[in-house]
């Protein structure tokens, strides 16, 4: 990635994160656009597409996360051998796996 590329990036991860750090009511509004009060429930869970996209979603972060596990418990069973990729990369990859496996209730509070 060009220097362009990860200022473009971490520009938009702070906008983002400032943006529900500031209003943290947001991701309910936004939530409650497809949400169904009177049946309680997501309409769109019922819907075929919305779950290939969902899990193809899992499966996507999964991918991304699986050699970066696998890198960093190589390094720790072979500590003599050069890590296969870069640190940093293995630990991203790690954090996208644990932010992507949580899907939190409606109503719920995370700390």
């Amino acid at each position: 990635m060009s220097r362009t590329g990860l200022f473009i990036a971490l520009s938009l991860a702070l906008v983002v994160g400032l943006l529900f750090g500031i209003y943290p009511e947001l991701d309910l509004k936004l939530a409650a656009l497809f949400y169904d009060a009177p049946t309680r429930s997501f309409p769109l869970k019922l819907n075929a597409w919305a779950a290939i996209a969902r899990d193809g979603a899992m499966w996507i972060a999964w991918g991304l996360a699986v050699p970066a596990i696998a890198a960093l418990v190589i390094k720790l069973l072979r500590p003599d051998r050069p890590l296969h990729c870069a640190f940093a990369r293995a630990c991203c990859g790690i954090a996208v796996w644990d932010l992507s496996r949580t899907r939190p209730q409606v109503g719920s509070v995370v700390l």
